[in-house]
């Protein structure tokens, strides 16, 4: 089954010294699309983003911690996208309220800046339901609450 699963997957060249960021900068562009194309961050794995780049699973772990982290830089790099549009289009009026109004119609962020906030606002919701489970198990006197999340 190695044999089979290494010969579909296209090897990456070795980048060279000091080409580390274009590696972090495919993995990025690979998960957003493989997020786009499923709908979300859960259906979409480590090992499917590292054949979609053509490096080993491992070689994702030297740029990013975990898969959480991966996803978190996706949604970061479209937040920043998404703060530099606001701002523009709030700059074009000089009356405060206008420059309101304009910020709130800027809708023409595509379809993955959509799937950012889609995916944080999910982990807020997640954070939040984990952080009340501590609490309510401190309240009880234990450490650890009774379950545990699933990530």
């Amino acid at each position: 089954m190695t044999a089979a699963r290494t010969s579909a997957v296209r090897a990456r060249p070795r980048a060279r010294r000091g080409e580390g960021d274009k590696l972090r900068d495919d993995l990025l562009a690979a998960t957003e699309r493989l997020m786009i194309e499923s709908g979300g961050a859960e259906s979409v794995s480590v090992r499917a983003i590292a054949d979609s780049v053509g490096v080993t699973p491992p070689s994702i772990y030297l740029h990013f911690p975990d898969k959480e982290a991966l996803i978190v830089a996706v949604c970061e790099r479209h937040f920043e996208v998404f703060d530099t549009v606001i701002e523009e289009a709030g700059a074009t009026a000089d009356d405060p309220v206008e420059s309101l109004r304009r910020r709130g119609r800027r809708r023409d962020l595509g379809p993955s800046a959509l799937l950012a906030l889609r995916i944080t606002a999910r982990a807020r919701r997640r954070a939040r339901g984990r952080l009340n489970e501590l609490q309510d198990a401190s309240r009880r006197g234990r450490r650890r609450p009774a379950r545990t999340l699933s990530a």
